[in-house]
C-alpha cells in the first residue's frame, strides 16, 4: 500500500464510514470533509486527516525533542511484539511519531476506557505519555501519506508488521486493569453527579465559546453536558438562544439550529448523570488542570 486510497481500501473492510478531511494549509478550515467514497468524495483531492477507527488504538508521542518521540515509539513496539500485537510505526511529518494497532475487543462496553488502559500499560513508566484523547471514537489522525498542513512534509512509513492491520488479541493483564476502571467508573458515576454549578469551573469552561473554540472536536457532547448543567437556571427558550450562540462561536458546524432546539427539548425535562461523561470529556480534551483547579471537582482522579 503505496498511496492512502490503499490504505483506505483495506481499513475500509474493517469499518464501512471512514471520515476524511481535507485541510492542506494552516490558513484552511477543518470543515472540507467526506466519507470515503461517498457521493462528496472526490478521488483526486488530497486527503490528509482521517478518523480513527472503533477498534484501532493511535499511539502518539508529540515532545519539541523529535528523537525522543522517536525513541519511545520504537519502545512502545517493542512491548507490543513481545506481547504478539501487529503495528505500524509512522512519522507524521512534523515533530511526532504515530504506533497504529488494531484490537479484538470482543463484547467491550467502554472502548474508550479499554483503549486507555491499553495505551496506558504500554507507555508505562515513560516520563512522556501519549495524546489520551485519540481513544475518542472518531478522533482525526493524520492520515497514512497525507501531507502534513505546517512543515509541508508527508506522514510516512517506518515500520510495519506482517499483517499490521488484523486484529491482535488484548493481553489477560490490560483486561484485568480495563475491567478495574470500568468498577471505578460505574462507583463514580452512581455517587456522584454536578452539583453546585455555579462554583463548578468545569462548566465554566465548556460555557466559555471562546475558551472552548481551540478544540477541534467534543462539541455535541459539551452541549449535552451543559443543556444538564444549565437548564435549571434558565428557561427552555432562553437555553436555546444560549446553546445555539454557543455553538455557533464555539466553532461548529455540524448541527443546525433546529437541531440544537430538538435536543434541548428533549433533554429539557429529562434527568441524566452528566458528571462521568464531564470528566470523560475534559481528560479526552486534554483539560485535566480544568478539573484540578475546580472547586467542585479538585482532586477528581478518572478511571
Amino acid at each position: 500500500m503505496k498511496n492512502l486510497i490503499d490504505y483506505l481500501r483495506e481499513l475500509r473492510k474493517k469499518q464501512g464510514k471512514i471520515l476524511l478531511l481535507s485541510r492542506l494549509s494552516t490558513k484552511h478550515s477543518w470543515a472540507d470533509r467526506c466519507y470515503f467514497l461517498d457521493e462528496k468524495y472526490v478521488q483526486t483531492k488530497h486527503y490528509n486527516h482521517r478518523n480513527i477507527l472503533y477498534n484501532e488504538v493511535v499511539i502518539e508521542f508529540d515532545d519539541e525533542e523529535v528523537n525522543k518521540n522517536l525513541v519511545l515509539a520504537t519502545e512502545v513496539g517493542k512491548r507490543l511484539a513481545k506481547d504478539h500485537i501487529r503495528y505500524s510505526l509512522w512519522h507524521s511529518g512534523n515533530k511526532s511519531y504515530h504506533i497504529h494497532t488494531f484490537i479484538d475487543h470482543k463484547d467491550c462496553k467502554n472502548i474508550r476506557l479499554l483503549k486507555k488502559v491499553f495505551m496506558r500499560y504500554y507507555t508505562r513508566d515513560f516520563d512522556i505519555k501519549p495524546d489520551m484523547r485519540l481513544a475518542v471514537d472518531g478522533h482525526l489522525i493524520r492520515a497514512e501519506y497525507g501531507i502534513h498542513e505546517k512543515s509541508g512534509v508527508y506522514k510516512t512509513l517506518i515500520k510495519r508488521s506482517p499483517d499490521a492491520l488484523r486484529d491482535n488479541e488484548v493481553s489477560s493483564t490490560v483486561w484485568g486493569l480495563y475491567s478495574k476502571g470500568v468498577t471505578t467508573v460505574i462507583r463514580r458515576g452512581i455517587s456522584q453527579d454536578l452539583a453546585e454549578v455555579d462554583k463548578c469551573t468545569c462548566v465554566k469552561y465548556l460555557s466559555d465559546s471562546t475558551l472552548f473554540r481551540e478544540n477541534e472536536d467534543g462539541r455535541e457532547r459539551a452541549l449535552f453536558i451543559l443543556i444538564h448543567a444549565l437548564k435549571k437556571k434558565h428557561s427552555k427558550e432562553d437555553l436555546k438562544t444560549l446553546l445555539i450562540d454557543w455553538y455557533k462561536y464555539s466553532g461548529g458546524y455540524k448541527l443546525v439550529d433546529s437541531q440544537i432546539e430538538g435536543k434541548v427539548n428533549y433533554h429539557y425535562h429529562r434527568n441524566y448523570g452528566i458528571y462521568t461523561m464531564l470528566v470523560e470529556l475534559l481528560e479526552d480534551l486534554g483539560k485535566e488542570e480544568v478539573m484540578k483547579t475546580c472547586p467542585v471537582h479538585k482532586g477528581v482522579k478518572n478511571g
